[in-house]
């Protein structure tokens, strides 16, 4: 399973959206979000963790996500420090989620691709 995510704040609006794919491309899901979160920070966190539950009811085999947040993949994999309080409680719900499935990567890619595989 795949999940192309991403989450942000514009004009004062937190959002996310994020795609499941089957490992063979096939779009399975498609959700587009409208969080109650402050920062963009959160919303990344908030986007991933409702496209993992999604992910989890379809497999709990293999899982990539693709994303283009550095700090969000780094601090669940435990390469960044996670000092900020608001996001410490999301990276542990993350880090959970993911311990029931086989496997799990991230994939660090560009903005641009996420723009055009989400729209924005």
């Amino acid at each position: 399973m795949i999940i192309i995510t991403d989450g942000g704040k514009r004009d004062g609006v937190t959002y996310g959206s994020y795609k499941l794919l089957t490992d063979e491309g096939e779009e399975v899901a498609h959700r587009q979000i409208v969080h109650a979160a402050n920062t963009s920070n959160e919303a990344e966190y908030l986007t991933l963790i409702s496209a993992i539950k999604k992910a989890k009811g379809l497999s709990n085999k293999n899982l990539t996500i693709i994303l283009d947040s550095e700090l969000v993949a780094f601090q669940v994999e435990g390469q960044f420090n996670c000092y900020a309080e608001n996001l410490r409680p999301l990276r542990d719900i993350v880090r959970n989620l993911l311990k029931e499935f086989d496997r799990y990567d991230f994939l660090l890619v560009k903005r641009n691709f996420i723009k055009q595989k989400l729209g924005h």
